[in-house]
């Protein structure tokens, strides 16, 4: 379909007020509905995550002051459905009546039913005050996106405890639902309480890289690497993540490359680098079994870096993101130590499945990007000095 046949966009949304999707998992599973948030500007403004019927305009109302819960909060926001039963995940900030306002460290994953707005409960758990809680985090997530089970939710996180220190450094986490982490004595003035998952931070950050290395300072830009992860060498499938972490070239340059963390299905072991929980000195450290490669090295080409998020194709075999002004695309080759394997396209690439509803197009997005029509092929790997 060339760009020229595309359909007319169509408002579905009337009312004097801004209906917000957050370029994640917007659509509910069988296509009929959106789901946006009401913040103006910002989502520390926000009061309401609403759904609208993209055929009728019917709106629902699943999480607000209108739905006579705890009272406002300091911002609600940046809405996803589960892939599997709709169900809801989104930022939640603190209750006002904790006087504490919306902070990258201080919001939490707040989930409710798709259908009715229902059975609220947090995702993560959240303990600030020492000795910390495993399991629980100390700062705020943000951009919760549901792996292809509905069991996991990956996201971003600020870290509190280390930004008081001085180091508020991005990174990646996430949430295994199903698994309660209880917070004992939790102070509700600090926004703290239990979750309904386990969490842990898979990425590790460090504030100053050692130039030319791998370390990295932040970490963003995530996304679930396929439905049901990628296909290792020995046959078995592994739940990921695909990241843009910001590392040091060797002039120490801060420089953007793809990088991958595999993730374990158990994550409750603390691993080498460190306590689940931190300390009160250092962030928390990823659980045993995370495993984190780099995929690009972009440092001596043209247009070095990497940027927007890297979605990827439903099996797991391609990472999609840009390089430079030139879109691209990571092939993940889990029998080669680099696994940058790489093609490049002016214009789109084809060939790429799209993911069903409620889950991201990896075709689709670079679509929404670019000019020209549908006709490129990638070039083999071969021919390609990425």
């Amino acid at each position: 379909m060339s760009f020229e046949t595309l359909p007319t966009p169509r408002q579905i949304t009337f009312d004097a007020r801004n209906h917000d999707l957050d370029n994640n998992q917007n659509y509910t599973r069988d296509g009929e509905w959106l789901i946006y948030d009401t913040r103006n500007p910002g989502i520390d403004s926000s009061q309401a995550i609403e759904k609208v019927h993209i055929k009728t305009g019917e709106t629902v109302v699943l999480y607000g002051t209108a739905k006579g819960g705890e009272g406002p909060v300091a911002g609600a926001g940046a809405a996803s459905f589960s892939p599997k039963d709709d169900r809801v995940a989104f930022i939640h900030g603190p209750w006002k009546r904790t006087g504490l306002p919306y902070d990258f460290t201080r919001r939490r994953g707040g989930l409710v039913r798709g259908e009715d707005g229902g059975g609220f409960a947090f995702a993560d758990a959240r303990d600030i005050t020492p000795p910390f809680t495993p399991g629980a985090l100390r700062g705020g997530t943000h951009r919760h996106e549901w792996d292809g089970s509905g069991q996991w939710l990956g996201y971003t996180y600020n870290d509190d405890v280390m930004k008081k220190l001085g180091q508020d450094l991005r990174t990646i986490g996430v949430t295994r639902l199903g698994h309660p982490v209880q917070v004992e004595n939790a102070q509700d003035p600090l926004f703290e309480g239990s979750g309904e998952g386990f969490s842990a931070l898979v990425v590790a950050v460090t504030p100053d890289p050692k130039p030319g290395s791998d370390e990295i300072q932040r970490a963003a830009q995530d996304s679930w690497v396929g439905l049901e992860g990628y296909l290792r060498a020995d046959g078995k499938r592994q739940l990921a993540r695909a990241f843009v972490g910001s590392c040091k070239s060797k002039s120490g340059e801060v420089l953007d490359e793809v990088f991958i963390v595999d993730i374990p299905a158990d994550i409750t072991h603390p691993g080498p680098l460190g306590p689940l929980e931190g300390t009160e000195t250092s962030f928390p450290a990823p659980p045993a079994g995370c495993a984190q490669k780099r995929l690009t090295h972009t440092g001596d080409r043209p247009l070095p870096g990497v940027a927007g998020t890297c979605w990827s194709s439903p099996d797991g075999e391609w990472i999609t993101f840009w390089r430079g002004t030139i879109p691209g695309c990571s092939r993940f080759l889990p029998s080669t130590p680099r696994g940058n394997t790489c093609i490049r396209s002016q214009h789109c690439l084809k060939g790429l499945p799209a993911r069903r509803a409620g889950q991201r197009m990896a075709n689709g997005w670079l679509l929404s990007r670019n000019r020209g029509s549908c006709s490129c092929v990638p070039l083999p790997v071969s021919q390609v000095p990425y």
